[in-house]
């Protein structure tokens, strides 16, 4: 049920920004995370493709992509990077 809740407040910001923009401190946080998403290798678009997959940094594990819509994903605050990235 986190993951679900995590979608739903990530699509829901990614609304409020397209109407009336968001906290600024969530767009920040936002735009760091998808900075860092512009440079991994398991990024397609904008996806979190699960088809492709990394390492994740701490545990060097071999990890899939989520599937998720980073510019929906990055907005969630509790959202975490599969690759441990954020």
């Amino acid at each position: 049920m986190k993951k679900l809740g995590q979608i739903i407040d990530g699509w829901s910001k990614l609304a409020l920004d397209k109407v009336a923009g968001v906290d600024p401190l969530i767009r920040k946080m936002a735009d760091e995370r998808l900075q860092i998403c512009d440079r991994c290798p398991i990024r397609s678009g904008n996806r979190c493709d699960p088809n492709k997959a990394g390492n994740h940094v701490e545990t060097h594990a071999p990890t899939r992509g989520c599937g998720c819509i980073l510019s929906a994903k990055a907005l969630a605050a509790t959202a975490e990077c599969p690759l441990g990235k954020w």
